[in-house]
């Protein structure tokens, strides 16, 4: 019976060690998906500003050309 109980605790040791290295994986990954999504963020707002900054670029190019055209004619 001694016997027997000394490896339930070992089990019970093992299954709580194994319980521990689990949730120390899962705050691993929780932090790793908070970064990820902040990175994730920052390139959304900068492809947001890059369109911004494009469109400008194309309305600057339209004016450009209208005004080249109206001086070659």
């Amino acid at each position: 019976m001694l016997r027997q109980k000394d490896q339930e605790i070992q089990h019970s040791q093992e299954a709580s060690h194994a319980f521990k290295q689990g949730e120390m994986h899962l705050r691993e990954a929780e932090v790793q998906i908070e970064h990820l999504q902040k990175d994730l963020e920052g390139v959304r707002y900068s492809n947001d500003v890059l369109l911004d900054r494009n469109y400008d670029l194309k309305q600057e190019l339209e004016s450009l050309t209208s005004h080249a055209d109206l001086l070659g004619n």
